[in-house]
Formats: C-alpha cells, sequence, structure tokens
C-alpha cells in the first residue's frame, strides 16, 4: 500500500498528486523524465556528490 503525501510539492492537480510511488511508475512506464518534484532533489545529490570528488 503506498503512503499518500499530504504535503506534496507537486504543483499538477492528478489522480496521483501525493502518490509518490505510483506518480514515479507513471512518469517511467511513458518515458517521461523524472517528475518535477524530485528534480530539485537529485540536483542537490548531484552537488553533494561533485563536493565529495565521487
Amino acid at each position: 500500500m503506498n503512503t499518500i503525501v499530504e504535503d506534496c510539492p507537486c504543483t499538477v492537480n492528478c489522480v496521483r498528486h501525493g502518490d509518490c510511488v505510483a506518480c514515479i511508475a507513471f512518469h517511467r512506464s511513458k518515458g517521461w523524465p523524472l517528475v518535477a518534484c524530485m528534480q530539485e532533489l537529485l540536483n542537490q545529490h548531484n552537488q553533494l556528490k561533485k563536493g565529495k570528488g565521487n
């Protein structure tokens, strides 16, 4: 069972709003890029990796 995120940062109002697992799975099934609310997390992760020299 997926957990619904009450404070979902996504600005798109869709049937998957707040259900991160379903949202990511839907995007992947369509071959679409990473969902907008996850892009900032990925950017932060990449910056941390660069700072560590990895």
